[in-house]
């Protein structure tokens, strides 16, 4: 694995130095996550410079970055989150949250998560475990590109993510502090990646969202092997990108708490990647409504995450 990474960064050397070569050779004044400028990624920003990183590399996972969790969730998914070595470890140089069915099911309080319920019965069975890891207090950040290089799982009811949330809920709880979901993606179908972000409407009252991306068919298959989510998050705009291809960019100004232009995306946020299992985003037979969540789920599903990456402006 060491010979591996140590080839892998050689060429991205060798690639970010003669793009630099060709460019200034042919007069170009390139822009965006395609300037190959930073040694360790090809699809960094011109003028940004790695601040933090985890590379997963060794035996166990880094708790000085991230913290594991634990329990339900909301959007009615299926899955407890575990922190134990079946569900959560770091091995050949990636980090895997691995799901699994649990014969006899998981008794847990269903009524935390994102959104608190309540007037309900909160202790329930769920016939899942997976993994969640939160950088909450530990490592946050304000604007900047982010970047993860990531192997989806392939079970048809798996629901992987990549997203953001407010380290200090500045404008409120959820959603009024904001949400930024660099991807969410759906197991049962491969080619399928959304990209959006959440806030609080006043005017409407409610969570509103910028006009979802999502492509069914972008030409690559998630889940055959790793691919790399970009998000450059400025201060009037966020962009979005797959293996350095733009795919979606949300621009200010947005109706929301507060009038400083791009609402509420202006404090610091901390990261989260997840595997879930379940729940009302996957739509269709794949959530728990349809019945074809334990018929087609296939135990050890893995998502396996090779590396996370915050890089901002010199």
């Amino acid at each position: 694995m060491k010979q591996k990474r140590a080839l892998r960064r050689g060429w991205l050397r060798k690639f970010a130095a003669l793009t630099a070569l060709v460019t200034a050779a042919a007069g170009l004044n390139l822009v965006g996550p395609q300037e190959a400028q930073a040694a360790n990624s090809p699809y960094v920003p011109a003028r940004y410079r790695l601040v933090w990183s985890d590379e997963f590399e060794g035996n166990a996972l880094n708790r000085n970055n991230w913290t594991p969790a634990s329990g339900a969730w909301g959007d009615n998914m299926q899955m407890v989150y575990k922190d134990q070595p079946r569900n959560l470890y770091v091995k050949d140089g990636s980090l895997h949250l691995v799901a699994y069915r649990e014969k006899n099911g998981v008794k847990t309080n269903v009524c935390g998560g994102q959104k608190v319920k309540t007037g309900k019965n909160c202790i329930q069975t769920r016939r899942y475990t997976s993994a969640m890891l939160r950088s909450r207090d530990k490592q946050y950040f304000k604007y900047g590109y982010y970047e993860a290089r990531i192997k989806l799982p392939k079970g048809h009811s798996s629901w992987s993510s990549f997203w953001l949330l407010a380290q200090d809920k500045t404008y409120g709880d959820w959603p009024h502090s904001g949400e930024i979901d660099v991807f969410e993606s759906k197991g049962y179908d491969p080619q399928f990646v959304q990209s959006t972000a959440h806030w609080f409407n006043k005017d409407k009252g409610k969570r509103d969202q910028s006009n979802n991306w999502n492509k069914k068919h972008f030409g690559i298959n998630t889940q055959d092997g790793y691919h790399t989510y970009g998000l450059l998050w400025e201060p009037n705009k966020l962009t979005y990108y797959i293996d350095g291809v733009k795919t979606h960019e949300i621009k200010s100004p947005l109706r929301g708490t507060h009038s400083n232009g791009f609402m509420p995306f202006d404090k610091d946020f901390y990261l989260l990647l997840n595997h879930g299992v379940g729940g009302n985003f996957l739509e269709g037979h794949y959530n728990p409504a349809g019945g074809y969540i334990e018929r087609q789920y296939v135990n050890g599903q893995d998502m396996s995450v090779d590396y996370v990456r915050v890089y901002q402006k010199k």
